[in-house]
């Protein structure tokens, strides 16, 4: 029951599809839903953003933001791109829940799984990450600074950029689903 309660919310979440009497397919990626999957991100991170710069309690979790990307600078100097798709996912993961807004974790939990699938599968096919960490410092710093408005303006700046590059990507190497 547990296991088939699990495989029902993937279904719904669109990560599987139950077959009847054939098993379980992992429901691939297209261009379009990386599109879709960004622009949804965007705002939820952007309201993410939003709400940690305008709490005073935020100082734990900008800490725990800066150690991710302490994390991310490391496994760039160390040359160990696996271990800077870790600490990004974590970094991503811990912006939403530092919002402390409970339906926003929800809704980007999902999305945030996707992405990460398909930033894990496009990591070693684009230029390393340096740009992408500069940001989440960036990012980082502004929030500790009070500036939301300009940690907002890097955040929604990254995001486009990344999906534009992304797409270019796709294009590239003729990817139409992952």
């Amino acid at each position: 029951t547990p296991l088939k309660e699990a495989l029902l919310r993937l279904q719904s979440e669109g990560l599987v599809r139950l077959v009847p009497r054939r098993g379980v397919l992992i429901e691939p990626l297209t261009a379009a839903d990386i599109i879709e999957i960004y622009s949804v991100l965007v705002a939820l991170e952007d309201l993410a953003v939003l709400l940690i710069g305008q709490r005073t309690d935020a100082a734990a979790h900008l800490a725990a933001l800066q150690a991710d990307v302490d994390a991310m600078q490391k496994a760039l100097r160390d040359n160990d791109l696996d271990a800077w798709g870790v600490a990004d996912e974590h970094f991503h993961g811990r912006l939403v829940a530092a919002s402390r807004n409970s339906r926003l974790v929800r809704a980007a939990e999902t999305l945030l799984t996707q992405s990460q699938r398909f930033r894990l599968f496009t990591l070693r096919l684009r230029p390393t990450p340096i740009k992408s960490t500069g940001n989440h410092a960036a990012l980082v710093r502004e929030l500790k600074r009070g500036n939301i408005e300009k940690a907002r303006a890097i955040h929604t700046r990254q995001k486009a950029g990344w999906r534009e590059d992304m797409l270019a990507l796709l294009d590239k190497y003729k990817i139409t689903q992952i």
